[in-house]
């Protein structure tokens, strides 16, 4: 697992998990600012086959056709994770024996996430919509491309608040498959402080209007109006709730701002000065060259940067103490992010059913499903069995980890330059600058950074620490600032954080040190690096971290090399070779024990037994 540089981009904790209703089939979908990855919460009733050692989840875009194999294990609930909101899915399960005989697949069922694909702001009664008050499908042509909500553990910058005239006056919301969305799915306050919870009641909008059909990739659209500038100069808080109309399992929350008159002129603040002012002097635009809807300087959204607008900007002057705060919400990180609801597509396959038994011994294995091959199971469906002590926790989790991944923050004062470093204790980063970003060999290491300690992080999220179980043992967040003064010649430089740590091997390191036993385990699967994770003998689980949705994964599994090794492959879609426990010490990296998939399991060496064929040509080439 290498990590990549980073140059930014959103962090914050944020604890998902499949803990929910386990009636039929729970869709939960794991938000983010700009794309929604999905999970489906699949539960099933066990074989009536004694010699059953386990289950498969086949899935795929097409019905009958199963493009992916999950092996769960001897569990009968699982969470498939990685699927798209708004996409239909199909899913069958099948049991196996120990020696690998595989039964008939169970029915199949089909299911489609509902949850947000959109949350934007738009100049409503603006020259962009024809000036029109009310809603309709032209307030689409008046969303705000450059204007992002703000959520819970970011922190606030011109791209999350307007400077329209008239305030934050309407905001649309894309929802997969919406019932009849009204004002209650909905709560709305404002407020201008770093504490949400002390915020007051908005003013009621004077309409919810909803366009079937009309958002984002067929989604329907939720358009929210307010009065003009009933809300100005201030936050407005939106929770979109939990109900049957919005499909969400928990509220989902954002933010716009509106700071009337300001031009993003400066990354600290968000005053209105004679600055303002003078920008919208020194851009003008008129009717033979309009102002786009993007223009800075364009403050009543007529098309036009003329004196109208450097009055506005005048008549709307702050100070630091009554201009538009910039919230930090990092304190609040891995709140307000919505778990999308479930609903079944087809209503003839409403559940699965348990699978069919294994075929006597003798007889020819199965082969995996395929199209035309999915069949319903007969019978009633019956409980599902009590979880015995020595089974494995039936659904893994993941979490996101404040600061990881790393992200550097820029601000600047008088001459400096100040720079913000955002990871996990125990990683080190090349601090590198650029000043062309086409030119990919212009990078050059400006100076090395090591994360030691959390104290700069505020106590909240210290607390907050304690409250992700294994990964915040594993994963401490930390923070380092660096000063720079740049060169008077130079319009621009870019900085960028190059991590050379592992995720696992932060995490086996920080373990060991407050005496968990904890080992390296790297797997090695076709066409990709080595796989490397950490397992923690004291959860029976292992760290995984996810590279497509920033998280760390807690994945239950046994202590062998082989199961862990065929676990993390499956997690992947892949097929692995062979996988190694290794060591580390001073950087080198030392093979202990190989398993080769092709080898019988009886041959594997036991955990933490040194193995013959230990290095046996293997490398840990990461």
């Amino acid at each position: 697992m290498k990590n990549e540089p980073s140059i930014g981009g959103r962090f914050g904790i944020e604890v998902w998990s499949s803990r929910g209703l386990w009636i039929v089939l729970v869709l939960l979908c794991f938000g983010t600012i700009t794309s929604e990855a999905a999970g489906t919460a699949l539960a099933w009733d066990p074989s009536p086959s004694p010699g059953v050692v386990g289950y498969k989840v086949h899935y795929g875009s097409i019905s009958g056709t199963y493009t992916q194999i999950i092996d769960v294990g001897n569990v009968t609930n699982t969470v498939v994770t990685n699927l798209v909101v708004g996409t239909t899915n199909y899913f069958a399960v099948t049991s196996y024996d120990s020696t690998g005989l595989e039964s008939q697949p169970s029915n199949e069922i089909s299911a489609i996430v509902r949850g947000l694909l959109g949350r934007y702001v738009f100049y409503n009664h603006s020259a962009w919509d024809g000036n029109s008050a009310v809603a309709n499908a032209a307030d689409d042509q008046a969303i705000a491309p450059d204007k992002t909500p703000l959520r819970r553990g970011g922190i606030a910058t011109f791209a999350n608040y307007t400077s329209f005239s008239l305030g934050v006056n309407g905001i649309m919301i894309d929802i997969v498959q919406g019932g009849a969305v009204s004002a209650s799915d909905f709560q709305f306050k404002v407020g201008n402080n770093n504490t949400p919870s002390t915020w007051g009641g908005a003013p009621s909008p004077v309409s919810v209007t909803v366009r079937a059909g009309a958002g984002t990739n067929g989604t329907d659209r939720v358009t929210i109006i307010w009065a003009d500038n009933a809300i100005q100069k201030e936050w407005l808080e939106i929770t979109v709730l939990a109900t049957a109309n919005t499909g969400l399992l928990s509220p989902d929350i954002f933010y716009f701002g509106n700071a009337i008159g300001e031009t993003g002129n400066s990354a600290a603040d968000a005053k209105v000065d004679p600055n303002d002012e003078l920008l919208a002097r020194a851009n003008p635009a008129n009717v033979l060259h309009p102002a786009a809807l993007t223009n800075p300087y364009d403050f009543n959204r007529d098309k036009r940067v003329d004196p109208s607008d450097q009055l506005i900007a005048r008549a709307n002057q702050t100070s630091v103490l009554t201009c538009l705060r910039l919230l930090n919400l990092t304190a609040l990180a891995g709140q307000g992010l919505s778990s999308m609801g479930g609903k079944v597509a087809r209503a003839g396959d409403s559940q699965l059913a348990l699978p069919p038994e294994l075929p006597p011994a003798g007889k020819p294995r199965t082969s995996a499903p395929s199209a035309g091959t999915s069949q319903a199971s007969s019978g009633a469906r019956k409980p599902a069995a009590s979880p015995t002590q020595n089974q494995q926790p039936a659904v893994p989790t993941s979490q996101r980890v404040f600061g990881i991944p790393s992200m550097l923050s820029v601000s600047h004062n008088n001459q400096e330059t100040l720079i913000a470093l955002w990871g996990v204790v125990g990683a080190t980063f090349d601090i590198q600058s650029n000043t062309d970003l086409h030119n990919p060999n212009g990078w050059n290491t400006e100076t090395n950074l090591s994360l030691t300690t959390s104290d700069q992080l505020p106590p909240d999220l210290q607390n907050g620490q304690k409250q992700l179980g294994v990964a915040g043992l594993a994963f401490t967040a930390a923070m380092r600032t660096w000063t720079v003064s740049p060169s008077q010649a130079e319009p621009m430089r870019f900085y960028r954080a190059v991590m050379a740590d592992n995720y696992a091997i932060l995490a086996n390191q920080a373990l060991q040190a407050q005496g968990h036993a904890s080992r390296l385990i790297a797997v090695r699967m076709p066409g990709t690096d080595p796989r490397v994770v950490c397992y923690v003998a004291d959860q029976n689980a292992y760290l995984d971290y996810d590279e497509q949705i920033y998280s760390i994964r807690v994945q239950p599994s046994d202590q062998t090399i082989r199961e862990i090794a065929q676990k993390v492959a499956s997690s992947m879609g892949q097929n692995w070779t062979s996988a190694s426990e290794f060591t580390m010490a001073n950087g080198a990296k030392q093979v202990i024990a190989t398993v080769v998939e092709t080898d019988a399991p009886a041959s594997d060496p036991q955990p933490g037994q040194v193995s013959g064929r230990a290095g046996a040509g293997m490398t840990i080439d990461f």
